[in-house]
């Protein structure tokens, strides 16, 4: 181990402690721990599907039982818009206006995304507004290859350093909708209690005072058109859950006044945001997801259907943990363990068995939205084996060997992806707040090449939040419709059907 001594004080304004430090090293040295996956999570083996009249039923019970629960919706939104712009950067490196008209440079490159993005122009949420400013420079009179120069660097200009939060979304009649906006009004739809509706936004501490400022005309519009008060607060990632940057020999790399560089431990740190919420409902969604206003209440149906489940899956489980502190036996509590968790027992004296399942009931809950798999990139539902038990997990890619057969046919005959469409219960049958951090698989964290300077580094990023922070709870997964999912991860996507009017 390297000597701490000259960084002391960085540690301590960070709040990392030299044990905490060296772990990250060794982590880092060690490399990410392979996962031991046995199968995808298919309909019928790990994934629920509802019929009408069984998700009019889980419907019926969350809007009977809202009304004396606490909801609130946790939507990390710190992401920024770089990557939603990134062929929009590589065509500005690349094209010079002075020497070929676009439609050459299309015809040269064959830039497919490029292409759609000029042949949908008109149709992106901010064009109005990008034309009205080159109008006033006369820039509209020039010929087109030059209108779509200055058009994209404009777009580039206003959102391309933006959170992706802040970005127009949707165009409407008189005015257009940030996804921070459309998430506030997509929960009029589901998630309003006594005439109120309750927000968490996780975000960059940099940007708190533009969400603070634009939330403020948010909640202000929404309680005047609507007659409903939007509850909204903020937190950040906290700087005790940055990671060391290390070398490929695994040594700590200093910056030019000789600190050690420390980067955001990646989504999976957000467990400790999550863990402060209070509400017995909690719905987690990425900002990124989320349609346009006549879409809200198809939208806000299925996350209806998942707190339905939720709440009756959970009251199950407390009337479970209260019989057997009542004294009952435990064969009853044990096949629910079996049948409706679907958790294996392993063979045990009755008192370690009494034990085990009174444990693996008493966690926290999430349900968990899959929808069918249509190529989309990042992680799905998994069997996953640990410690001689499977259990259902969401698994990224990353966490996959592209070396391991076994890997390979998993993914190769998975049916669902992953669209973060969780709902949480974290209180337990006694009415007491878990502590979420006792839930968390320590070792199911991310390693990941990063550029420094033109030079290779090494990351390292915190178990997922929906992947490794959540790998101890009780979870179920539940199919919903590919139409629910509707993400903007390239500028492009504004231009589904999903995201027009």
């Amino acid at each position: 181990m390297f000597d701490t001594t000259p960084h002391t004080h960085q540690l301590q304004t960070l709040g990392i402690s030299e044990e905490t430090l060296a772990l990250q090293v060794k982590r880092l040295t060690d490399g990410a721990q392979p996962i031991q996956i046995v199968r995808p999570a298919t309909v019928g083996d790990g994934i629920l599907r509802f019929d009408k009249e069984q998700c009019a039923r889980l419907t019926q019970a969350y809007d009977q039982q809202k009304a004396s629960l606490r909801i609130t919706r946790f939507v990390p939104a710190s992401g920024m818009a770089t990557r939603m712009f990134k062929f929009l950067y590589y065509f500005l490196e690349k094209y010079n206006p002075t020497q070929e008209t676009i439609r050459a440079y299309l015809n040269r490159t064959k830039t497919y995304k490029l292409g759609v993005f000029i042949g949908g122009i008109e149709k992106l949420p901010f064009y109005k507004e990008l034309e009205e400013e080159l109008k006033s420079s006369n820039i509209d009179e020039i010929d087109s290859s030059t209108f779509y120069y200055h058009f994209i660097r404009l777009v580039l200009e206003k959102y391309g350093h933006k959170p992706k939060a802040l970005v127009p979304f949707h165009r409407y009649a008189d005015t257009t909708r940030t996804a921070f906006e459309e998430q506030f009004r997509a929960a009029l739809a589901f998630a309003v209690t006594d005439n109120t509706t309750h927000h968490h936004f996780t975000i960059t501490e940099e940007h708190i005072e533009d969400f603070k400022s634009i939330g403020a005309r948010i909640q202000k519009s929404i309680s005047q058109q609507q007659g409903v008060t939007a509850l909204v607060d903020y937190s950040v990632q906290h700087p005790n859950t940055d990671t060391i940057t290390v070398d490929l020999d695994n040594q700590p790399i200093l910056n030019e006044n000789g600190n050690l560089i420390f980067r955001a431990g990646g989504h999976g740190a957000l467990i400790a945001n999550l863990n402060q919420i209070q509400g017995e409902v909690i719905f987690v969604s990425n900002i990124d997801n989320v349609p346009v206003e006549s879409r809200h209440q198809d939208f806000g149906q299925y996350k209806k259907v998942l707190a339905g489940c939720m709440l009756d899956i959970q009251k199950q489980i407390f009337d479970h943990l209260e019989k057997l502190d009542s004294g009952a036996s435990v064969a009853e509590a044990k096949n629910f363990l079996q049948n409706q968790l679907q958790m294996e027992i392993p063979k045990l004296s009755e008192t370690e068995e009494r034990a085990f399942v009174i444990n693996k009931l008493n966690r926290p809950i999430r349900v968990c939205g899959m929808v069918p798999n249509e190529n989309e990139p990042g992680g799905g539902p998994f069997w996953v084996a640990h410690a001689g038990q499977q259990s259902l997990q969401i698994v990224e890619q990353a966490q996959m060997n592209a070396d391991n057969p076994q890997h390979v046919e998993a993914l190769q005959k998975g049916t669902h992806f992953n669209p973060v469409d969780i709902v949480c219960g974290v209180y337990n049958y006694k009415g007491e707040k878990f502590d979420l951090n006792q839930f968390v698989d320590a070792e199911a964290y991310f390693v990941t090449e990063k550029s420094l300077q033109g030079k290779a580094v090494k990351a390292l990023e915190h178990p997922g939040l929906w992947n490794g922070a959540m790998a101890n709870w009780n979870t179920v997964f539940v199919e919903v419709p590919v139409r629910t999912f509707n993400p903007v991860k390239n500028v492009n996507d504004l231009l589904r059907t999903a995201h027009q009017i």
